[in-house]
């Protein structure tokens, strides 16, 4: 992280297509459980390797300082997944959505603001401007 190493995330074919799909029709439900990730909650196959890692994160940049950094670059992947995802489904409003709100929370409200006005346009055009799902968009 420090490097300027980008994450990237691995994943087998099948879980990279569930992961698109979920993308598409679940992109606010991935970013809150990345926001819950916990290094100091995390798993090792012996005990003393977690204690002697947080221990040597503890000396180093500490625990809370990793969370974030660690936190930042997911949210980056996110983001570069989004984008993938939204090339490829343009008009899924959902999606749209789901991304401009990411990036709203990043601070990036140049890059959210015209995500939302797309989200709100598709309804609007197919529904129609008073229809409940409009209003919904609208209220988002």
């Amino acid at each position: 992280v420090e490097r300027g190493i980008p994450l990237e995330v691995a994943m087998p074919a099948a879980q990279a297509k569930d992961f698109r799909l979920k993308l598409i029709l679940e992109f606010d439900s991935i970013d809150s459980a990345l926001s819950k990730i916990a290094l100091d909650e995390a798993e090792a196959t012996k005990p003393e390797d977690k204690a002697n890692i947080l221990r040597a994160v503890g000396n180093s940049v500490g625990v809370g300082e990793l969370n974030m950094q660690v936190l930042r670059e997911l949210r980056a992947c996110l983001v570069r997944a989004g984008g993938n995802a939204l090339a490829a489904e343009p008009d899924h409003w959902g999606l749209t959505i789901g991304f401009g709100r990411l990036l709203q929370a990043q601070g990036r409200l140049d890059e959210a603001e015209p995500l939302f006005r797309r989200a709100l346009e598709g309804p609007e055009k197919t529904l129609g401007p008073n229809h409940p799902s409009t209003l919904t968009c609208v209220s988002n």
